[in-house]
């Protein structure tokens, strides 16, 4: 018989514990008043390291051994070992060359400049997370923002800005441990296991928004850390101690603090598992209450910080999210369906949406970096775990009393649930997490299939499969690699040396040949007039470096009281934004010793004004 991989599933556990105390810190210190410095920072990240190194120490997850062991010779259980040693090792350098991307190239997505950064801005002048007032025309800054959060709490720890844009790279290792955990818990040995964790990296969708200020891929490691754990909970069932529901509840509340639609998916999760425990444990459920409870608790203590929070400043726990059940509106808010939906492309508009999302899959190439539209799961969802999956699902419900059937078939059902659940499904960027059920599907094909190839000699054929998966996923993702060491990238220097052009160099091309500018980005206060679409683009590169500028915010229609009021609060500069307060008042320009008009659109311009 063959056991998961014990110390992947410890590592696994620490992680998300890790992870999950991060979060714990940054969120709870800052409701509680206290100023989240480098000394503070520092302290609590030593602290939940420690504290995840010892639970991952002590946990010990429960084993039934009743996984069917594989029936492959030596030389053939060597040829896995090496390839999936050979994938590990591509992603792990795949996760650096990131990394050090990262580093280089500053944020350039939408949503980041809009309201992720500019959120962690607030936080670094406020000195904590914090409900924040200040950004009036952001309202998103107040939105759940777990990933967020971590980042910032490191980014106080290490202080280095070109890093902002890194914070989905914090959670790669809790994909690769969860996707490990997935497949031996469906019968995967431990190469075969490894195997499937390090192919994550040939999702394209996974590499190339991890280099952006967009938290899907974080959130998709949570999702996929949830699943991983409720695996664990559930096989086998009687045997799993109050550890394994801990580390549930830890799963449950990262999920739930990265983002809104978290809560929704933690629910369904937490259903699945009630489910399958009063069935597997016949109706003895009731025993479980101490550790369904530390399970609340934890995933409360995780991930309720923002729901609590927004629903006593606001009366909305998701605000500035509507939420509704069919017409019936419970809390007003922006309609995130119809947001999203804005963004689908007229051509896949034309099919019925309930084909949108395998359809979207065949736009393979569609694009693969950047706001991704369609596509981005790539070639080894579709030619690989797609068929894995079917053939798994056919196989299993024709052999049910298969020890793993019931495994796989609970994973399956809490996939597709938490597909139904998931608004704009054919964007890949919302769905990254389904390879912790194709991924797990592919290995489990392989192996089975080695075990059972006649005659022996033909069972590295199985193995050169596996090979050619790990050399699609490797050159997929070298190529977006590619596409992202490109996207504003300048041309080479006389040195040789590689740079990028800044967020603000990006966005607003020639903003920085503008005269004075120098002498207005190094002011420590700056004043803002409420931004219109561009305009909180222009907030996002002026959020960079965190921390570095106070960023004031006039009301509409400023007064002259409002231009004194942010004179006496240090202000030197206003950015004034002609597409929000298309005429500026006479009191304004009284004030005014300078001005530098920058217009990067008709119908869009921005006034630098240096104020007297």
């Amino acid at each position: 018989m063959v056991r998961p991989d014990r110390s992947a599933e410890r590592c696994f556990a620490g992680v998300t514990v890790f992870l999950a105390l991060l979060q714990v810190f940054s969120l709870w210190s800052g409701a509680l008043g206290l100023t989240l410095g480098r000394g503070a920072a520092t302290f609590y990240a030593v602290i939940s390291l420690l504290t995840a190194t010892l639970f991952a120490w002590r946990f010990h997850p429960a084993v039934d051994d009743v996984q069917p062991s594989p029936a492959a010779d030596g030389p053939t259980r060597l040829l896995v070992r090496v390839t999936a040693a050979a994938a590990v090792a591509w992603t792990a350098t795949l996760w650096v060359r990131l990394w050090a991307l990262a580093f280089r190239r500053a944020p350039y997505d939408w949503d980041g400049l809009y309201y992720h950064l500019p959120a962690m801005q607030e936080w670094a002048t406020a000195g904590r997370i914090t409900w924040l007032d200040t950004p009036p025309d952001v309202p998103f800054v107040n939105y759940p923002l777990g990933v967020e959060a971590t980042t910032f709490l490191l980014h106080q720890v290490h202080g280095i800005d070109g890093l902002i844009n890194a914070g989905n790279l914090w959670y790669w290792p809790l994909a690769v441990l969860a996707v490990v955990v997935v497949a031996g818990r469906l019968g995967a040995s431990p190469a075969w296991a490894w195997l499937a964790g390090a192919l994550v990296s040939g999702s394209p969708v996974l590499v190339s928004q991890s280099l952006t200020c967009y938290t899907d891929p974080g959130f998709a490691a949570t999702v996929l850390a949830s699943l991983a754990a409720a695996m664990l909970v559930v096989f086998p069932a009687g045997r799993t101690g109050a550890a394994g529901f801990v580390l549930w509840g830890a799963a449950l509340g990262l999920m739930a603090g990265a983002k809104g639609s978290g809560v929704p998916f933690a629910l369904i999760n937490a259903a699945a598992v009630m489910t399958a425990l009063t069935w597997r444990e016949r109706g003895q459920v009731t025993r479980r209450w101490p550790h369904l409870l530390a399970a609340l608790a934890t995933a409360l203590a995780v991930g309720g910080y923002w729901y609590l929070r927004n629903a006593i400043r606001t009366g909305n726990p998701v605000h500035p999210i509507q939420v509704a059940i069919g017409h019936k509106v419970l809390f007003p808010g922006y309609d995130h369906v119809r947001f999203s939906e804005a963004n689908l492309p007229p051509w896949l508009a034309e099919y019925p949406a309930w084909l949108r999302l395998p359809v979207s899959w065949l736009q393979l190439d569609a694009p693969i970096h950047g706001y991704a539209p369609t596509g981005g799961l790539g070639y080894l969802w579709l030619v690989a775990c797609v068929p894995a999956i079917l053939a798994l699902a056919l196989l299993f419900l024709r052999r049910r009393r298969d020890p793993v059937a019931g495994r796989f078939l609970f994973l399956a059902a809490l996939v597709t649930l938490l597909l139904g659940a998931q608004t704009s499904a054919w964007w890949a960027r919302f769905t990254v997490w389904l390879i912790g059920l194709g991924l797990p599907a592919l290995v489990v094909v392989l192996q089975r299939a080695q075990a059972a190839v006649r005659p022996l000699i033909l069972r590295p054929a199985v193995v050169a499969v596996a090979v050619a998966c790990v050399g699609l996923a490797a050159w997929e993702s070298d190529r977006t690699m590619a596409l992202e060491q490109e996207e504003g990238r300048l041309p080479a220097t006389t040195n040789g040396g590689v740079l990028y052009r800044t967020s603000l160099q990006a966005i607003f091309p020639g903003l920085d040949e503008l005269p004075g500018l120098d002498r207005f980005l190094a002011a420590e206060t700056i004043g803002r007039t409420r931004w219109g679409r561009l305009g909180t683009l222009m907030g996002g590169g002026l959020s960079q470096p965190l921390g570095q500028r106070r960023i004031l915010v006039l009301p509409p229609k400023p007064t002259a009281a409002d231009l004194a009021q942010l004179i006496a609060a240090g202000a030197t500069w206003l950015v004034w934004d002609l597409e929000a307060e298309p005429e500026v008042p006479a009191h304004v320009r009284a004030v005014v010793a300078e001005e530098t008009p920058f217009g990067p659109e008709p119908g869009a311009g921005f006034l630098f004004l240096r104020l007297r």
